[in-house]
């Protein structure tokens, strides 16, 4: 809205875009989040997908291709969900992941939909952060701080989720740890 719409409103001195989205979306639900929607909580949501299964296992909620993806340059790349999940189900919208937040605004504002779905595709293939339980080193890539002699890592997923595409994503560098199976505490 405020990177398509608004501009263009303004530009035109019609709000009428603007209004009609502002109607539809206040009937859409809002995204449940990465937690995820299961049970009788998934009936009657719509979830939409990139076509052609561009960005395998990719799902986005109606409110957040409402929010992010209308209007923008990619709005065309993507359909309703050709499948209805069922009760036994826990569907997450993927636009949640902040990673996939920033590549989507990013990538969307160059039209450079190439990026935007090997950056999604990478972010949707990393094991969720252990937290602070100690996991081996060799299940999954660190990062650490360019500068400076400071023994903290993080994840991957972290520093995808809570790093890349910011002002500090070239404060951080890949670590390369022992490659022996030990344990890492995070």
């Amino acid at each position: 809205v405020t990177d398509q719409l608004w501009p263009e409103a303004v530009r035109t001195r019609d709000l009428q875009s603007v209004k009609t989205y502002m109607e539809v979306r206040a009937k859409t639900p809002n995204c449940r989040g990465m937690g995820g929607v299961t049970g009788t909580a998934l009936v009657g949501l719509k979830w939409y997908q990139a076509k052609h299964d561009a960005i395998p296992g990719f799902v986005a909620c109606e409110g957040c291709y409402s929010a992010f993806i209308v209007g923008s340059s990619f709005e065309r790349r993507f359909s309703l969900h050709d499948y209805q999940p069922t009760y036994d189900q826990t569907w997450a919208c993927d636009i949640a992941v902040p990673y996939i937040t920033r590549a989507l605004a990013e990538y969307s504002e160059a039209n450079d939909w190439s990026n935007f779905v090997d950056a999604a595709t990478k972010r949707l293939s990393k094991p969720p952060c252990a937290g602070f339980n100690a996991v081996k080193s060799t299940s999954r890539d660190w990062y650490g701080i360019v500068f400076g002699d400071i023994g903290v890592v993080i994840c991957e997923t972290c520093f995808m989720d809570s790093i890349a595409l910011t002002a500090f994503d070239k404060k951080y560098t890949p670590k390369l740890l022992p490659k022996e199976d030990n344990e890492v505490q995070v």
